[in-house]
């Protein structure tokens, strides 16, 4: 009798583990659409909608500036594409519920791990923190909208819904694994939309899609890169130039991004912004209102202005002039070999860094 009862015990043992693995199995593997539900925190998921502000610049520049709520790294980018059109998009993600290994493992991988040989596997506990794009079928894009807001009017004036193209292309990839940091306007008159890998192409009746080929298009980038372009101060001279001049550093972004209409960007995040005495407000009266606020973001779109001075000057008191000091700013640069290049060189004016910038590329080419 104890022998079968025994058996009988191993059996139930036996059966019961088979059942949880197949239960295992099933959550885990097949991609049911009712196991998704709707990511609440960790990837933003609005891009104009959290606009609160923007206004031209009262002075002789065509920049403007947006006040938007600030959403984190992930942040969606806003294009400025025309002098009174800005231009965004709006997604929404779903995630798998009942995922235990999404809990203990980052199911996500950067582009430029494959470059970089970063691991794809981290232990994390949020995976959707900092993402760049799904390595299995673990987020769904349930939303994917091409906004647009009009500056002088201050307002969202429409939205168009892109997700039904690209389900009727490719069901699966409009569903899965798009990465919203890689997709932007591309021309000016706002016909063709770059969707990470895909294009769209604006139509009387909708949107043509179709395949992204190699080469890569050098139409969209990801919105952040380094200034180094001709005629501009380069981003690690600038903040040389904002730390002479007695301004902390942190919470403000100088740099080349995806604008159409436009030359650069800075942010600045609200909690960083410059006394009321500031330049600034003279340029902008309406930001104002927004100094020591919490949770949100400043990005001037500028156009018109290629003089460093005179962003530095936005954060000094009005009538104050910049100073480069009396030994001059130290010129840093923004690659490796800069670090020679420009090694003990100084500037006293925009001009002077202009001259010993153009010499230094002479002698090295």
């Amino acid at each position: 009798m104890k022998k079968l009862t025994n058996k009988d015990n191993k059996k139930k043992k036996t059966i019961i583990v088979c059942v949880v693995l197949l239960l295992i199995a099933i959550v885990y593997f097949v991609p049911f659409d009712f196991k998704y539900v709707k990511l609440k925190k960790g990837y933003p998921s609005v891009g104009l909608s959290s606009v609160e502000y923007a206004e031209r610049s009262r002075t002789l520049d065509d920049s403007v500036c947006v006040v938007l709520k600030r959403e984190g790294e992930c942040q969606k980018v806003i294009q400025r594409v025309s002098s009174n059109q800005l231009v965004s998009f709006k997604c929404e993600m779903s995630q798998r519920k009942f995922d235990f290994f999404t809990t203990l493992k980052w199911h996500y991988y950067s582009d430029e791990g494959h470059y970089c040989y970063v691991p794809k596997w981290h232990g994390v506990k949020l995976p959707y923190e900092d993402i760049e794009k799904p390595i299995d079928i673990l987020a769904k894009i349930d939303c994917l909208k091409i906004q647009y807001y009009d500056i002088d009017k201050n307002k969202l004036y429409k939205e168009e819904d892109l997700l039904p193209w690209l389900k009727k292309y490719d069901k699966n990839n409009a569903l899965y694994g798009l990465n919203i940091k890689r997709i932007g306007i591309v021309n000016t008159n706002n016909t063709v939309i770059y969707c990470d890998g895909k294009y769209l192409k604006s139509k009387t009746n909708g949107y043509q899609v179709y395949e992204h080929v190699y080469p890569y298009s050098k139409d969209y980038h990801n919105f952040i890169e380094d200034v180094d372009k001709e005629g501009y101060m380069d981003v690690g001279t600038f903040e040389e130039l904002l730390k002479e001049n007695g301004i902390k550093t942190e919470g403000i972004d100088y740099y080349e991004g995806s604008d159409l209409y436009g030359e650069l960007n800075m942010d600045i995040n609200t909690e960083d912004l410059p006394k009321s005495n500031a330049k600034l407000y003279k340029v902008y009266p309406g930001l104002k209102k927004y100094i020591g606020q919490k949770g949100k973001q400043v990005q001037l779109h500028l156009s018109g202005i290629n003089d460093p001075d005179i962003l530095v000057g936005y954060f000094l008191p009005d009538g104050k002039k910049v100073t480069y000091g009396k030994k001059g700013i130290k010129i840093v640069g923004i690659y490796f070999d800069d670090k020679c290049k420009y090694k003990r060189k100084t500037c006293k004016s925009f001009q002077e860094y202009l001259k010993i910038k153009k010499q230094a590329e002479y002698d090295n080419k």
